[in-house]
C-alpha cells in the first residue's frame, strides 16, 4: 500500500487536471464559453509562425461533438452547398493597399518619414505573418526614379535615396513571400494632361508622391506622353529584375479610369451636355474608352519592349464605375469592363474593379447587399469571357465627407469591424477572385497637405495605425485578422444566406475548410451549419469577434481558440453573439 498510494494520489490529479483543461461540456453546442474580466479577445500566444493553437484561455476552452443540438433551441439553418458547384474554384485570398514607404526619405522634412527599423518590421510581421495577406497593392510612380535637381530619371538605387526606400519596402514583403501589384502611374488623368494641380510646381523640389511631369507628361502631345510612358514601363521592369525584384508581379491600368473626364474639361468639340446629364453622359466614355485603349497598349509595349511581359499580368481597368449609376439600377456595369473586354483582352490579362459600401452607420445591414448588388452584373460579364476579375479597392464607408479627426474615431468603431467582414462575403460570394481592401495600415506620406483625408502628412483609413503613431490597432483589425488569416486560396461553395445572418465557405487550397459567419443583429442567434456533403469527421476550431468585447493592445494577437468541435461531418450547432464575427476553421494554426 505505501507503494501504491503516490501513484494513486498521481492518478487522481491527472483525472482532475484533464477536466479543468478540457472545461467538458457535452451540451457546449449552444452555451458560449464563461467570460473573464480579466481576458480580452486577443490570444495570449502569439503564433503568426506557429503550428500550435491559438489559445484564448485554455480553462475557458469547450470542446463537443457533432450533432449535440439543444433540442429545446429553434437553430437558423445555415446551408453550405459543399456537394455542388461552386461560386468561384479561383479564389486568390483576401489582400490589400499597402504603401512601401516606411523606408522612403522625405524630402521636406515636414512629415515623419522614415520610421525607425522596429516600426517597420512591425507593420510587415503583422500584414504579412499575423494576417497572412499574400498579395498587397502599392503605389509607384515616375517621382520615385526622378531627379529634380538634373531633370532626368536616376535609377542606380546608390544615387537615389527614394528608388532605394521603394526597393527596400518591396524587399521586405519579398522575404515574407507577399507579391506585389503596383501602379507605373497612378491615373489615367495624369497621362491626359500636364495641368498644374496634378504637377510639383517647384521642380527642384523633391516630391516623390508626383505622378505627372518627370519626363514623361508632355503638355497636350498624348502620343509623344505615351512614348514616354512606354520607355519608362520597360525602364521599370528592367531595373526590377537587375535589383532583384522578383515578386512585382502585376500592373495596374489604372486607378479609377471612369473618373479621368471629372477633373479635366472634356476635349473641344465635344456637345454640351444638358442640365440634366447623368453621371454616365458627364464621364464622355466615348472619348474616354479610346484614350483609355492607347494607354494599355502604350503599357502592354513597354513590358513587350523589356523582353518581360510574361512575368506580369495587367490588371485593368480598376474603375469606380458604381458612381456612374443609380444604387437602384439592376442594369449597372462598368462601361470600361464591357469595353476592355470586347476590344482589349488580348492586352489587360485580369479585370480590375473598385466598389465602396456606403451606410449612415456602421450598425445598418446593407454592406454585404451593395457589394453584390452593384457588382453582379460586371462580374458576370468578366466571367463569360474566362477572365479572372478583382475586386482591387474596396471598403466598408460612411456617407458624408467625414473630417479627418472623425474618420479616426470611426476606424475604431467596433461594429465598423461587423461591416468590413460583411463586405468581405459580399466579394466572396460574388465570385470575386481576390479582393484587395483598402487599405491595412494608416500611413505616413512625404510631401502631403492637409485635407479631410491626410493630416500632418498621416492618412487616415486603415485597420492598423502607423507604428509612427500608435501599435494599438484599431478594434476591427481583430475581425478582419480571422479573415484574411483563415480563408486563403481556394474554392468558394455556395452558401444560403439567413436573416441579418451572412455566411461564407472556403476549402482552401491545402484542404483545410474555413466557415465565416457575421451576425448582424443585436440578438444572440442559434444556428446550424449544415454542409450537404460530409466532410469526413474533422475538427473545427472557433474564433469570435464579439464587438462588444474586444479589446485592442500592442500586441496585436489574433483572436484565440475559446471552443473545439470535434467529429464534424455535416453539422456544426452554436451560438452567435449580436454584433460578431465568428470563424469555424480546420487549421488549428
Amino acid at each position: 500500500m505505501k507503494n501504491k498510494l503516490p501513484k494513486i494520489i498521481c492518478l487522481l490529479l491527472a483525472i482532475t487536471l484533464s477536466f479543468c483543461v478540457t472545461g467538458c461540456n457535452k451540451k457546449g453546442s449552444t452555451k458560449k464559453p464563461k467570460k473573464s474580466a480579466s481576458k480580452s479577445n486577443s490570444s495570449v500566444l502569439d503564433s503568426a509562425y506557429s503550428n500550435e493553437p491559438i489559445i484564448d484561455d485554455e480553462d475557458e476552452i469547450v470542446e463537443s461533438e457533432e450533432d449535440e443540438e439543444d433540442e429545446a433551441v429553434t437553430y437558423e439553418v445555415l446551408p453550405v452547398q459543399n456537394g455542388s458547384t461552386p461560386i468561384n474554384s479561383n479564389f486568390g485570398g483576401f489582400g490589400g493597399v499597402q504603401m512601401s514607404f516606411a523606408y522612403l526619405p522625405d524630402g521636406s522634412g515636414a512629415n515623419r518619414l522614415p520610421m525607425e527599423q522596429w516600426q517597420a518590421q512591425m507593420e510587415y510581421d503583422r500584414i504579412a505573418g499575423s494576417m497572412r495577406v499574400g498579395r498587397i497593392r502599392t503605389l509607384y510612380g515616375p517621382g520615385m526614379v526622378w531627379n529634380y535637381q538634373q531633370q532626368k530619371f536616376e535609377w542606380d538605387p546608390e544615387k537615389n535615396a527614394a528608388l532605394k526606400g521603394f526597393y527596400k519596402g518591396v524587399e521586405e514583403w519579398q522575404k515574407r513571400g507577399v507579391e506585389v501589384v503596383f501602379s507605373p502611374i497612378w491615373a489615367l488623368s495624369h497621362l491626359l494632361a500636364n495641368r498644374g494641380d496634378w504637377k510639383n510646381t517647384n521642380p527642384k523640389t523633391v516630391d516623390y508622391t508626383t505622378f505627372v511631369g518627370c519626363g514623361i507628361t508632355e503638355g497636350d502631345d498624348y502620343e509623344k506622353t505615351l512614348k514616354n510612358f512606354r520607355k519608362f514601363v520597360c525602364d521599370t521592369v528592367l531595373n526590377f529584375k537587375a535589383n532583384g525584384i522578383h515578386n512585382a508581379k502585376y500592373l495596374t491600368a489604372f486607378t479609377e479610369c471612369n473618373l479621368s473626364y471629372q477633373y479635366i474639361s472634356a476635349p473641344e468639340g465635344t456637345a454640351p451636355l444638358p442640365e440634366d446629364a447623368t453621371a454616365r453622359q458627364k464621364r464622355h466614355y466615348d472619348i474616354l474608352c479610346e484614350k483609355y485603349a492607347e494607354a494599355v497598349k502604350a503599357l502592354d509595349a513597354g513590358l513587350r519592349d523589356s523582353g518581360l511581359r510574361s512575368s506580369y499580368k495587367i490588371v485593368g481597368p480598376c474603375d469606380n464605375f458604381a458612381r456612374d449609376f443609380e444604387y437602384t439600377d439592376p442594369e449597372q456595369y462598368s462601361i470600361l469592363t464591357k469595353y476592355t473586354l470586347e476590344n482589349l483582352s488580348d492586352y489587360v490579362d485580369i479585370i480590375g474593379t473598385h466598389q465602396y459600401s456606403y451606410g449612415n452607420d456602421y450598425s445598418e445591414s446593407l454592406f454585404y447587399e451593395n457589394i453584390e448588388t452593384t457588382l453582379g452584373k460586371t462580374v458576370q460579364m468578366a466571367k463569360a469571357k474566362g477572365k479572372e476579375i478583382w475586386l482591387d479597392e474596396y471598403n466598408a464607408s460612411l456617407n458624408g465627407d467625414i473630417k479627418f479627426a472623425q474618420r479616426l474615431i470611426t476606424q475604431d468603431n467596433p461594429i465598423r469591424g461587423i461591416a468590413q467582414a460583411a463586405t468581405h462575403l459580399g466579394a466572396l460570394n460574388s465570385g470575386f477572385d481576390h479582393a484587395i481592401l483598402w487599405a491595412l495600415s494608416d500611413v505616413q506620406w512625404p510631401n502631403t497637405r492637409d485635407t479631410i483625408e491626410f493630416q500632418s502628412g498621416l492618412q487616415a483609413g486603415g485597420l492598423l495605425r502607423s507604428p509612427l503613431v500608435s501599435t494599438v490597432p484599431y478594434k476591427p483589425w481583430y475581425a478582419i485578422s480571422l479573415i484574411t488569416r483563415y480563408t486563403g486560396a481556394g474554392t468558394v461553395y455556395q452558401v444560403e444566406q439567413g436573416t441579418d445572418l451572412y455566411i461564407s465557405c472556403v476549402k482552401r487550397n491545402d484542404g483545410h475548410y474555413t466557415v465565416i459567419m457575421v451576425n448582424y443583429s443585436v440578438d444572440d442567434v442559434p444556428v446550424q451549419v449544415q454542409f450537404e456533403k460530409g466532410l469526413g469527421r474533422k475538427t473545427f476550431y472557433r474564433h469570435t469577434y464579439n464587438s462588444g468585447d474586444v479589446v485592442a493592445t500592442t500586441q496585436a494577437k489574433i483572436i484565440g481558440v475559446s471552443r473545439i468541435v470535434k467529429n464534424v461531418s455535416r453539422n456544426i450547432h452554436d451560438t452567435l453573439p449580436g454584433y460578431s464575427v465568428t470563424v469555424y476553421t480546420t487549421d488549428p494554426s
